[in-house]
């Protein structure tokens, strides 16, 4: 497909699902290099017409205006968990029609910035300018935007006034990892090296609150409707759960940016806040584990399995486990993914899920550190579970669970091995010998088959 038939094929598809929206030529430029985009979400959702991310992008814009002329039945219309309520979406409407022309030009620049750092054209544009490039997305974005931003074609439209946001749109790290609490303290890296390099206080305010809204729309338009005759409008994915938790973030981390010395603090002020919300009790190091693994299965309140969470993990070798908040490494990514495809292909059988989740998490993260450096080091790309989380392979692990189910208690439950990029793949355990199937139950076969369980 050539550059002007991607053109036209986001503009069909914007012209019959977002017909409210206008796309200046280089909006509509900048979109047009999510179709070269190999890539989907792991997830798999099937996109025909337009790519995954195009329609992602339409409907992050879309919410951005709904937020700006106050729609907020429109906006929760497609939320079927509790919905965001008209307090919390007036908190944000309220952030989005303060800001000037310029500034919601810019939103909308990063916006659509931030859903091609996966299409071969900018990874051959960012080769160009900088000879490469990171291979994380956020990380590109990050790379990209402050040091050769006039490669993007949405750029050079803004106000030069305004385009020192674009510059430190990333600024201040990675969102969405601090929402679903991916990683740990290393997550806050990145805040804290913004706050050492943006010292005038206006413009760290300014540059702060235009991180967390381009952070904050991305969120609203994470998941969407790819059904050919559904309205695609409002956020399906920034319920009353989730908006909570990004409140409570945004407190957190805007004391952080008055009081750089706090920063170390937000990742336990954030899971004490998270654990209470789940009525979680106990030992410290297991409960915020727990509401870890909540958090990446998108758990927001108490829950029949957030017991049988606490019980795998107390049931773990404890040498394997580590708190969020007492190691700092690069946050792990695909991390919620894993577990939301694992329980989306085992509704009826969580304990099952959850166990198949974590068993190949622990595994790839135990091999991980093994690697790093020090449980400091950044010089490594971060652990990557987008390959695990693919619901083709997850749906060949359980059907190799349920054809050996001796295989069931084990750690890891499935081969897990990390290529040199560190992306995590699974597969099947090799079939058992017949000498394994005799000497099962006891000897040192067993033992070393079975040598941890949750």
């Amino acid at each position: 497909m050539s550059f002007t038939a991607n053109q036209a094929a986001i503009e069909t598809f914007r012209s019959k699902y977002y017909p409210e929206i206008v796309l200046s030529p280089a909006e509509l430029e900048t979109l047009s290099w999510c179709m070269g985009n190999p890539i989907t979400t792991p997830s798999g959702e099937p996109s025909f017409d337009v790519h995954f991310e195009v329609k992602r992008a339409l409907n992050r814009l879309s919410n951005m205006q709904l937020l700006r002329d106050n729609e907020y039945e429109r906006f929760v219309q497609a939320q079927v968990e509790p919905k965001m309520t008209a307090e919390q979406f007036a908190t944000f409407a309220k952030k989005i029609q303060a800001m000037s022309e310029a500034e919601y030009l810019a939103l909308r620049a990063i916006t659509l910035i931030g859903s091609i750092s996966l299409s071969p054209t900018a990874r051959a544009a960012a080769t160009e300018k900088l000879g490469g490039h990171p291979a994380d997305s956020i990380e590109f974005l990050d790379v990209t935007v402050s040091k050769c931003p006039e490669m993007y074609p949405v750029y050079a439209d803004l106000d030069p006034a305004v385009q020192f946001l674009i510059r430190d749109a990333f600024a201040f790290g990675h969102l969405r990892h601090m929402l679903y609490i991916e990683g740990n303290q290393g997550m806050f890296k990145a805040a804290e090296e913004a706050c050492a390099r943006i010292t005038e206080p206006e413009t760290r305010q300014k540059t702060f609150e235009f991180w967390y809204l381009q952070w904050f729309i991305n969120i609203t338009g994470f998941k969407v409707t790819v059904a050919p005759d559904a309205d695609p409008h409002g956020s399906m994915y920034l319920h009353e759960g989730n908006t909570a938790a990004l409140l409570q973030l945004h407190t957190l981390l805007e004391r952080g940016t008055h009081e750089p010395d706090f920063i170390p603090q937000i990742l336990s002020h954030y899971l004490s806040f998270r654990a209470a919300s789940l009525g979680l009790e106990g030992e410290e190091g297991v409960r915020y584990l727990t509401t870890q693994i909540a958090a990446w299965s998108r758990i927001y309140a108490p829950s029949a399995i957030l017991s049988e969470i606490s019980a795998a993990l107390a049931a773990v070798p404890q040498d394997i486990l580590v708190r969020p908040d007492a190691l700092k490494t690069r946050a792990p990514t695909y991390v919620p993914a894993l577990f939301d495809n694992s329980l989306a292909l085992l509704p009826g059988e969580p304990q099952f899920a959850l166990h198949i989740a974590l068993s190949i998490y622990l595994t790839a993260c135990r091999e991980y550190l093994a690697r790093s450096v020090s449980t400091d080091s950044f010089v490594q790309p971060p652990l990557n579970l987008r390959l695990a989380a693919d619901k083709a392979k997850l749906t060949e692990i359980i059907a190799d669970l349920r054809r050996f189910p001796e295989r069931q208690a084990e750690i890891p439950c499935c081969t897990v091995t990390l290529n040199d990029r560190l992306e995590v793949q699974i597969e099947p355990k090799p079939a058992p010998s017949p000498q394994t199937f005799a000497t099962m139950g006891g000897g040192e076969t067993a033992s070393a088959t079975h040598d941890a369980t949750l």
